[in-house]
């Protein structure tokens, strides 16, 4: 317990430093209080040789992490500024859009159900819980070839039955 105590009296005694560099480097006072905060979070049960300068490389990396997120948010998200949210549509189907999933799911559900229970599973498996072939190989205690195979048929039959419906 040496080292928690020295690197608690070096937070607590360069707090403000500690601020005021973070404070530089966010450009806003709450940000970097949270920066601080969440420094000493990751770092209170650790023992550094050097406290302060372990806090001081934290408080920097964790800073430029939230750069990074935020340019990446900037680049995945439109900002609109002056505009009522009101007047932007939902992100929500339609009724129609609803009606039409629905009917696609109980036809792939009635499909399955007219495979074989082995086959049935392997599909399952394989496109709805996203595990791999040899995962799949591994639960239904087969070769990978013959889970490939499975799937393959499968996924044809599927395929087959869809197309003669529409």
């Amino acid at each position: 317990m040496g080292g928690k105590p020295e690197l608690l009296a070096c937070y607590l005694s360069n707090r403000g430093q500690l601020l005021h560099y973070a404070g530089r480097i966010m450009g806003d006072t709450a940000l970097a209080e949270d920066l601080v905060q969440e420094a000493w979070l990751r770092c209170h049960g650790m023992h550094p040789e050097n406290p302060l300068s372990f806090l001081y490389r934290v408080i920097r990396n964790l800073a430029l992490d939230r750069r990074r997120r935020a340019v990446r948010e900037d680049q995945r998200f439109v900002r609109i500024e002056g505009r009522a949210m009101e007047a932007i549509a939902a992100d929500v189907p339609g009724l129609e859009t609803e009606l039409a999933a629905r009917l696609e799911l109980e036809r792939v559900v009635e499909c399955l159900r007219g495979l074989p229970d082995v086959t049935q599973q392997a599909i399952i498996l394989y496109r709805f819980d996203g595990l791999k072939l040899r995962e799949i190989a591994r639960i239904l205690d087969m070769s990978i070839t013959r889970v490939h195979g499975l799937v393959a048929d499968g996924m044809e039959r599927c395929r087959l039955a869809f197309d003669s419906t529409e």
